[in-house]
């Protein structure tokens, strides 16, 4: 484990135990420089004391474990002890209870060593104000890790531009979060126009969604055309000059279902629009075979693309990477196109 990953691990909130496995494993000694150590546990101390506390606990008990996975080097002006300091947080942080379930913590998701997305959330919250978009789920991290490892442009082509490079405009359903169109973003601004990241909820949307792109502010450092507006499945139009749509775990409410896909098939019926991807977590059978059925009805064709339940290496690689817990349930990726 390097320095870069390690702090990478503490930003996603990487439980103590899972975090300690993988110091203990490490076969490399990298440098852990003091002042930066210093540094980033006083960020991750500000967005959440009680999980900073945790770690440091767990680097008290183990040294030996954290010696042995890095040289600790000083590069400051100020010799700093790393254990003195250690200690010295954790009797500041004694007294911090566990957090509220209300509490918003600032999450950063690193997907691969260059696209790292800080998200505002309340991951202890399932829902509230009647959504549920408060928190990232399951099913968005596996559809950003799938997107990171299948090229944008191969999976919606378009006609390319002078400079030979393809661009997409993008829809986003139920976006929730926003991560699954900042992952988009972030990974192949090169490749996208326009950028519609829509969810049902405008208090949603004038709040969690504008905050989690301000926090990743050099998403529009890129010039792409981000809007972020509301789409009530079955009452607003959707936009028409998109190429492609994503959504994560909008199939897990049956009520919903006929209005999803009407929306979808309004999307194929566009010229430009080819291709839907939607990520689900498989909580209920039933509430799958009704998805498929409601799409049969409207001409359109729904296909598994991938699934933990098929491809164990990217049920691993999602665990080991986001998660960093078994997943509550099989999570597919569907393909919905034209019959």
């Amino acid at each position: 484990m390097n320095e870069d990953l390690f702090y990478d691990r503490l930003h996603q909130r990487c439980p103590g135990k899972y975090l300690l496995e993988e110091l203990e494993t490490s076969k490399s000694n990298d440098v852990l420089h003091a002042s930066r150590f210093v540094c980033e546990m006083e960020l991750v101390q500000k967005t959440n004391a009680y999980y900073c506390k945790t770690i440091v606990k767990m680097l008290l008990d183990h040294e030996w474990i954290l010696a042995k996975a890095f040289t600790i080097v000083n590069d400051g002006e100020d010799e700093i002890e790393i254990y003195d300091y250690l200690y010295e947080k954790y009797i500041k942080l004694l007294s911090t209870g566990k957090p509220d379930p209300m509490m918003k913590d600032v999450v950063r998701y690193r997907f691969d060593e260059d696209v790292k997305i800080k998200i505002e959330e309340t991951p202890n919250l399932i829902s509230a104000a009647s959504t549920t978009g408060f928190r990232t789920w399951e099913a968005a991290l596996y559809m950003g890790d799938f997107l990171i490892h299948k090229p944008l442009q191969e999976l919606a082509p378009v006609q390319g531009q002078d400079d030979g490079k393809k661009k997409l405009n993008v829809l986003e359903v139920g976006a929730g979060t926003g991560i699954v169109s900042l992952v988009i973003l972030q990974k192949y601004h090169e490749f996208v126009n326009k950028m519609y990241v829509t969810d049902g909820d405008s208090n949603l949307v004038e709040t969690q969604l504008k905050r989690n792109f301000e926090l990743n502010n050099e998403v529009r450092e890129n010039e792409p055309d981000i809007k972020l507006q509301r789409l009530w499945w079955g009452s607003d139009r959707v936009p028409e000059d998109i190429d492609l749509v994503v959504g994560a775990d909008v199939t897990y409410d049956p009520t919903i279902l006929p209005d999803l896909c009407e929306c979808l098939a309004e999307c194929l019926a566009l010229d430009r629009c080819k291709l839907c991807l939607l990520s689900a977590t498989i909580r209920s059978e039933s509430t799958v075979q009704l998805f498929s059925q409601e799409c049969n009805k409207l001409g359109l064709k729904c296909t598994i693309v991938t699934s933990t339940e098929y491809d164990a290496n990217n049920e691993i690689r999602a665990m080991k990477a986001l998660q960093f817990k078994p997943l509550i349930a099989p999570i597919r990726i569907y393909k919905i196109t034209k019959q």
